[in-house]
């Protein structure tokens, strides 16, 4: 049961990481979908902007041209030569060339803020207009350049007449050239270059737009590709959550009871489930059970050495303790035997009570009885009185346990 919920909660992990890697790959595509969203918009716009601006082009030379023959102004003849300047790339073109550029300056010369000369026809070719938007281009240049041959001749016939001329035949050459430009064939030959003007338009806005549409319907799909993984990580989240909750066996707050060092009753329900905190709760009943057993066995070994005192008080023979070689314990029949008080002896060499030709003799048995060897329990030494007084004594050795550690009881008479 553990390791199946265990099992689940690891796939229900790396389901969590993979749906979050798809979640920001969908985000990354998202976001280049609308970014080709503006490009394809921003071709569109452009597109059109350079169809319109063909169109006008068109309108400003018929305007110039038709002016410069009823007026005679040479203004709106170097304006006519201008505009096919920049039409055709011999001349830079003004930086916003809108098409109301003419319109504003119906006396003046361009602003002086140009950019580099680029033919139309070349700005066209490098947005990438389709082969047949270019041969209805090149089909309207052609007609173009047709009648910019019709309205030179009007051009050249009006050059020919004084502005101050009013005779009839000055008159009759200017009525001459400003027919030309009103009459059928003209008039005919601006339908020819707007026909295929008009296509263009047309084809190029037909086109653009499906472009931007499916710009548009792939930025949505992936937009829903989005959300949809966006809710499955959601989804997974939870059921993670969920799965979670069941390896562990319950919430955070209650793993912290469990963990406390003094954990409350109710931890106890955990140990019947297989889970984190069962086993927890486990580990924690079996370190409360020995720190029990712990404490009971060091109350027990504080009362057994309270008895010992009391017992080594009042007995009539000289008893000691020693543990690491020195003294823990002296009672009062030994302390008074040697003339000496008890802070006196507590963490002093055994050995130095010891007279010297004695001392290596009994430093061996001590050792090897604290060791745990058997060897025999009773020997004779002398000792050293404070006063330097010196007296033979009989002693018997037991080893035992003193404050939890090995150490070594004397029996001195």
């Amino acid at each position: 049961m553990a390791n199946r919920t265990l099992k689940r909660f690891t796939l229900l992990l790396w389901g969590c990481f993979s749906v979050f890697v798809g979640c920001m790959l969908a985000f990354i595509f998202y976001a280049r979908a609308e970014n080709q969203v503006r490009v394809a918009y921003g071709i569109q716009v452009e597109s059109l902007k350079l169809a319109t601006e063909l169109r006008q082009t068109s309108e400003d030379l018929t305007r110039m041209v038709r002016t410069y023959v009823v007026t005679g102004d040479p203004r709106y003849s170097a304006h006519y030569q201008q505009i096919l300047d920049i039409r055709d790339g011999r001349s830079p073109r003004p930086a916003d060339y809108s098409s109301v550029h003419w319109d504003l300056l119906p006396g003046a010369s361009p602003p002086p803020d140009t950019v580099a000369p680029a033919a139309l026809l070349t700005r066209i070719q490098s947005v990438g207009f389709t082969i047949p938007e270019m041969n209805k281009l090149s089909e309207a240049k052609l007609k173009s350049d047709a009648l910019v041959s019709l309205e030179r001749s009007a051009i050249q016939i009006a050059d020919e007449v004084p502005n101050e001329a009013t005779t009839g035949n000055a008159t009759a050459k200017r009525l001459a050239a400003i027919r030309m430009l009103h009459d059928a064939t003209y008039l005919r030959a601006k339908v020819a270059i707007m026909g295929p003007i008009s296509e263009f338009s047309h084809m190029v806005a037909m086109r653009t737009a499906a472009q931007v549409d499916l710009a548009q319907r792939h930025a949505r799909f992936m937009m829903w590709v989005f959300i949809i993984a966006c809710g499955a990580l959601v989804t997974l989240l939870w059921r993670l959550r969920a799965s979670f909750q069941a390896v562990l066996g319950g919430s955070v707050a209650d793993l912290q009871a469990v963990m406390s060092k003094d954990p409350d009753p109710h931890t106890l329900k955990y140990t019947e489930t297989e889970s984190l905190l069962g086993r927890l709760a486990e580990v924690q009943l079996t370190r409360e059970n020995s720190d029990g057993q712990r404490r009971e066995s060091e109350r027990a070994l504080a009362e057994a050495e309270r008895r010992f005192l009391e017992i080594a008080e009042a007995a009539n023979e000289s008893i000691c303790v020693v543990q690491d070689a020195l003294i823990r314990f002296a009672n009062q029949a030994l302390l008074s035997r040697i003339g000496s008080e008890q802070n006196e002896l507590i963490g002093v060499p055994f050995i130095e009570l010891v007279y010297p030709e004695d001392r290596n003799e009994l430093m061996d048995r001590y050792r090897r009885r604290e060791a745990g060897e058997q060897n025999e329990s009773t020997s004779t030494f002398r000792v050293i009185g404070k006063d330097g007084e010196v007296f033979g004594v009989s002693s018997q050795a037991k080893r035992f346990q003193w404050a939890g550690r090995p150490a070594v009881m004397y029996f001195l008479r």
